[in-house]
């Protein structure tokens, strides 16, 4: 019986994670609300944000009737989560911190803590879904437009065991009116999901207030001669674009290469300019649910180089050291250290780095 299930649901004061923990009381399963602080951050106003989360996660559990309960994770979140990828941005390469919260955080010391509440399963807002097949578990893809088992293709296996996603048949207007018909607090509220999904090219801005680096100069692709300075080459991702002072003036220019060996950023005009473009490159982390867990000589499937990018085929081939990946048509700034899910129709296999 449900009611006899323990359901521990990860709630962040967001519409998602609060219609998540609606549906499953709606369900019958005895459901116990989880907070996570993971990082300490006022807004303008010097209130700080997961506090005001906290207050609103006490509100919807009080409205579902669900015990709730806070628990403090921001040294492990520092250590393992925030320190890893900023490290990983000063070596040169662009690690998501989405991913690793994901790995280390939500289905790590999340899950953990959840077991020591007596929980069966534990609960979370993304828009995936989970299957098991023959007794083995499938990760798919969630309804609504914007899925995000991108995110959660880098987690072991056994990490996806035990795990619900109440969302994810539902797109998102339809969670929005879920919480609105239920009257819940967070009904008019965005998700939070805390420093977690901040973006890629934002991050690079954001950790400028914890890193210091040395400025440099700034070359023009085109015109091949200095034509300003840098910040820091962390704070820059190759494929974006920044405005930039100049001697020319301020103009938005994209990053073509971040040049270490004399701290120079290559710069161009032109968004889309070829050296932008890649049609293979080198694996060095590569992570396999089902079925493709087995060796392979070759493995042919589709691949999402970035959240919000378009699937591309691929084949994937064992190297000595790591995996070659060919793309099937060309891809624009392919990074170093940056993470790419792997896709069987609307399963996903699994995830891997790029080297």
């Amino acid at each position: 019986m449900k009611a006899n299930t323990t359901v521990v649901v990860g709630m962040s004061g967001g519409v998602n994670s609060s219609v998540a923990a609606y549906l499953l009381k709606k369900q019958g399963y005895h459901v116990i609300g989880l907070f996570m602080k993971n990082w300490d951050e006022k807004n303008e106003d010097g209130v700080c944000t997961a506090t005001e989360d906290y207050r609103d996660v006490v509100k919807v559990a009080n409205e579902l009737d669900i015990p709730y309960y806070s628990v403090n994770f921001e040294k492990e979140y520092m250590e393992q989560v925030f320190k890893h990828v900023v490290h990983g941005h000063l070596d040169g390469k662009n690690p998501s911190i989405d991913v690793r919260c994901n790995q280390e955080v939500k289905f790590g010391l999340f899950k953990k803590y959840a077991g020591l509440l007596g929980a069966d399963y534990i609960a979370t807002g993304h828009y995936a879904r989970i299957t098991e097949v023959d007794n083995d578990i499938q990760l798919l893809t969630g309804a609504d437009q914007n899925e995000q088992t991108y995110f959660l293709s880098m987690l072991k296996k056994e990490q996806l065991k035990n795990v619900i996603f109440p969302l994810s048949s539902l797109a998102r207007w339809e969670i929005r009116e879920l919480a609105i018909g239920a009257k819940l607090a967070t009904a008019a509220k965005t998700d939070s999901d805390g420093l977690c999904y901040i973006g890629e090219q934002e991050f690079n801005q954001f950790i400028r207030d914890f890193v210091q680096q040395p400025s440099g100069n700034i070359i023009d692709d085109n015109k091949g001669r200095n034509i300003g300075k840098h910040d820091g080459l962390a704070f820059y991702k190759v494929g974006s674009s920044y405005e930039f002072p100049t001697n020319d003036g301020v103009l938005r220019l994209t990053v073509l290469e971040k040049r270490y060996n004399d701290n120079t950023l290559i710069v161009s005009e032109d968004h889309n300019h070829e050296k932008l473009y890649v049609t293979d490159g080198f694996i060095e982390s590569l992570n396999l649910f089902t079925p493709a867990s087995q060796p392979f000589d070759t493995l042919i499937c589709h691949a999402k180089t970035g959240y919000r990018k378009p699937n591309v085929r691929v084949t994937i081939s064992p190297q000595e050291h790591g995996s070659k990946i060919v793309f099937d048509e060309p891809i624009r700034a392919l990074l170093a250290g940056q993470h790419i899910a792997l896709y069987s129709g609307p399963e996903c296999i699994g995830g891997a780095v790029i080297g």
